[in-house]
């Protein structure tokens, strides 16, 4: 290796360090204010090692307010509506990409076109909706539209389908296969890698909502976790360590799930739109 590229690498290594200690700096003050005394957050001194630790404060988070009920409603949401998520989407993205029907292009640059459709625009009709339809104050606003498709849940899967080879439709259309057998047997596990990529990022974005709880939700008891926080940033502001133990926590889930599927996460977004 060339003192170059030794330079390099040693700039690039520089700089990969510095971002990530500008995004793990705030989360470890997150977590030493979740273990701190409330008194101690105001202080002129930035405490990254609290003492005393109290581990009380996550005790008492669940005392204050119904928290563990957010996180089941949290959970509840955000499962529900990935599996909505991936039901709806991996079916039109097939049937985008692997089936022949008139009028196949200008519909899915319709399905695209939502995207720039700011989704502030959108509130009030919808809102109108849900409040005739009597789903207000219920879970239902933020589960049943994942059932209905989502333009980049669509466009994800649809260039993933279009990788596979025509030769696979044809050999198991020789064998007998129909277009569900194609679907469920073939096309589906082939698309593991888009699923779970899709099924992280439909989660994240449910678990992390926060305007449509906020719209659609009423009592405490239904609140998701963002919601939840909001609710107690308002209700007890002055226990600052309180919130942020409860934000730690809300961040626990997701990373989680991201770094257990961080290999198929990346090789799905990286395959994606590749041609075989």
């Amino acid at each position: 290796m060339s003192p170059y590229q030794k330079m390099i690498r040693v700039l690039v290594a520089a700089v990969l360090w510095s971002a990530a200690l500008t995004m793990i700096v705030p989360f470890l003050w997150m977590l030493s204010a979740s273990l701190s005394n409330v008194d101690d957050l105001f202080s002129d001194r930035i405490l990254l090692f609290p003492w005393p630790i109290r581990w009380r404060n996550y005790i008492d988070l669940f005392g204050e307010i119904p928290f563990g009920q957010m996180l089941w409603n949290s959970v509840f949401v955000s499962v529900s509506a990935t599996f909505g998520t991936l039901f709806s989407c991996s079916l039109a993205g097939f049937a985008f990409a692997r089936l022949e029907f008139p009028g196949r292009g200008i519909l899915f640059a319709i399905v695209l076109s939502t995207l720039m459709i700011p989704a502030f625009v959108t509130v009030v009709p919808v809102f109108l909706l849900f409040r005739w339809l009597g789903w207000v104050n219920t879970h239902l606003p933020l589960i049943v539209p994942a059932f209905f498709g989502q333009a980049f849940g669509i466009f994800l899967l649809r260039q993933f389908f279009m990788t596979f080879p025509k030769d696979l439709d044809d050999a198991a259309r020789i064998d007998g296969c129909g277009i569900a057998r194609l679907f469920l047997s073939i096309a589906l596990p082939l698309a593991v890698p888009a699923l779970v990529t899709l099924a992280l990022l439909a989660f994240m974005g449910h678990w992390n909502n926060l305007l449509s709880p906020l719209i659609y939700l009423v009592t405490v008891d239904k609140l998701t976790v963002p919601a939840g926080l909001a609710y107690f940033q308002d209700a007890y502001v002055s226990n600052w360590n309180l919130f942020l133990a409860g934000a730690l926590i809300s961040v626990v889930p997701t990373l989680t799930l991201f770094f257990a599927a961080q290999d198929v996460f990346v090789r799905g977004i990286v395959t994606t739109g590749m041609k075989q």
